[in-house]
């Protein structure tokens, strides 16, 4: 099943790779990116909604929470009626962060074995080639790919089990994006650095720092439209299961990019890049409706309180006059 899902991304990034791309893989990361990203963004922008919803909720849900912290289930039960009768779905604000671990499973798979998923190269054919060319079993592929790329020795020993138009070339901008970061001070100051080493051990680096800056992003502003808490909260209440796994993945998602960016191509780290960088924008985009969203819903409430004044004062004016006709008539 897993080889399926696996096969069917490759064969989707080899259309791009070879057409819409022209055979430049660093582009063809990119717009992958840029359409699973759109793809997805109905989910995300679902997610997002429901999010804001749920954390609108807040006063009511710990009202909840004291009026039942001695019935764990009884409060459980409520503040899942609450969510139902207000159609908020608990699960579709984690679900587009859920979804993106399978997909970066995908991905991984996809990036590190290119040979088989992207070329179509059987893993018989590729352990064939690692046989005779010496290779340790576990090698990457994207490591034979580069190899049998700049050694015609070695293309010329397996030249009858592979095709040199099934190679990838994986330059871009100057940079290998089949390389693996590594941090190795030997080779920090060589003639190469600037031109090879630099950037590739940079592009992880940035991939963290766009994680965090996301995460920062999304925490302001739910935090923003969080209501103030009147008082401190109570240590007998009943933990907030949200809130803890937000500082779970607080951590948890820069330290996975890092350990992602440092043990495999850099590919995968321009891939998370750019995936953020839309998640960002998207962010922005959203942060921009809510805005208008939230004083068109201002508007409307001043003039609906201001209509409601008047019809008052219309209604009191009204009871005045009457009156005084009345006082009127029996004089």
């Amino acid at each position: 099943m897993f080889d399926f899902i696996y096969n069917l991304f490759g064969k989707i990034f080899e259309l791009l790779y070879t057409g819409l791309c022209g055979q430049n893989f660093g582009i063809t990361i990119i717009v992958y990116t840029l359409l699973l990203k759109l793809l997805l963004m109905p989910l995300s922008i679902k997610g997002q909604k429901s999010t804001m919803r749920m954390t609108e909720l807040t006063p009511k849900v710990d009202a909840i929470k004291r009026r039942y912290k001695n019935d764990q289930q009884k409060q459980n039960e409520e503040i899942q009626k609450l969510y139902k009768q207000e159609n908020v779905g608990c699960a579709s604000g984690c679900l587009p962060t859920l979804i993106q671990f399978p997909l970066l499973i995908a991905m991984y798979r996809v990036l590190a074995q290119p040979l088989t998923y992207i070329k179509g190269v059987s893993k018989d054919t590729i352990n064939l080639i690692i046989e005779r060319l010496g290779y340790a079993p576990t090698i990457l592929q994207t490591t034979i790919n580069n190899d049998l790329i700049s050694d015609p020795a070695k293309f010329k020993l397996v030249k009858d089990l592979i095709s040199f138009d099934k190679l990838i070339d994986m330059n871009f901008l100057g940079m290998n994006l089949g390389l693996v970061p590594k941090v190795n001070p030997s080779i920090l100051f060589g003639a190469e650095t600037i031109g090879t080493y630099l950037p590739i051990l940079f592009l992880p680096l940035i991939s963290v720092g766009l994680v965090i800056l996301s995460q920062y992003l999304t925490d302001k502003a739910m935090k923003k439209r969080m209501p103030a808490k009147k008082k401190a909260p109570n240590p007998n209440d009943a933990p907030d299961m949200s809130e803890q796994m937000g500082k779970t993945m607080k951590f948890l998602m820069p330290a996975m990019t890092l350990w992602i960016g440092f043990t495999l191509p850099v590919s995968m780290s321009l891939y998370w890049i750019f995936t953020h960088i839309v998640q960002i924008v998207q962010h922005f985009i959203m942060e921009r409706i809510r805005k208008n969203h939230d004083a068109k819903k201002e508007a409307e409430a001043v003039r609906s309180g201001a209509a409601s004044q008047g019809e008052e004062v219309i209604e009191a004016t009204y009871e005045v006059k009457e009156e005084s006709k009345e006082s009127n008539d029996k004089k």
